[in-house]
């Protein structure tokens, strides 16, 4: 059953569950209505509480170069540990900035295992800017996730999926998953 103030973080101007020195919350507040889902189990807590560290250690390394870059190495290195190796799965069209955030996490002595999204032969029709149809290769982030799950990464980084394909990609594979870099279809026109 949806609550009544499903969307009320939207109105809330107080922001109070950031703020916790001001006080009760408002009759309106998620956590008021959603006591029961707020609540987490000593395990979740724990995690919870991993990436906050692990996202803090990153945020204060703050070496040169891409920072973003920086930033998500240092939080696989803190959080899976300098031994792991990490999963990329990247759009063949996005393959330069995947090698890019591979050659980032092999500087920190972690591995990368790639994965790109034209696997199976799968064909799809699609329509050109000049009206035209045609057919071109698919993509396939069903195998990708398959494929990552069977090399038993422990999270795995995307690279330029397309928006629905990461969504599918998410939905079947079995690991942490860090929607890192989404792809922008310029190829599509403006919005």
């Amino acid at each position: 059953m949806q609550k009544e103030h499903i969307n009320y973080c939207l109105a809330c101007r107080t922001k109070n569950c950031y703020q916790r020195k001001l006080g009760a919350k408002t009759s309106n507040c998620l956590e008021m209505d959603y006591a029961e889902e707020i609540r987490l189990e000593p395990s979740a807590a724990e995690l919870i509480h991993k990436a906050n560290s692990a996202t803090r250690k990153a945020f204060e390394r703050r070496t040169n170069g891409d920072f973003t870059l920086n930033w998500l190495n240092t939080f696989l290195k803190d959080f899976f540990g300098s031994q792991a190796t990490i999963g990329v799965a990247s759009c063949l069209g996005s393959i330069e900035t995947a090698r890019a955030v591979i050659e980032a996490i092999e500087s920190e002595g972690m591995k990368a295992a790639l994965v790109t999204c034209k696997l199976g032969g799968l064909t799809v029709k699609n329509v050109g800017r000049d009206g035209q149809p045609y057919m071109h290769p698919g993509c396939n982030p069903v195998a990708q996730a398959k494929i990552l799950n069977g090399l038993s990464v422990p999270v795995v980084v995307l690279v330029g999926l397309c928006i629905g394909h990461d969504m599918i990609f998410i939905k079947h594979c079995k690991s942490y998953v860090i929607p890192f870099i989404t792809k922008m279809p310029l190829t599509f026109g403006t919005l």
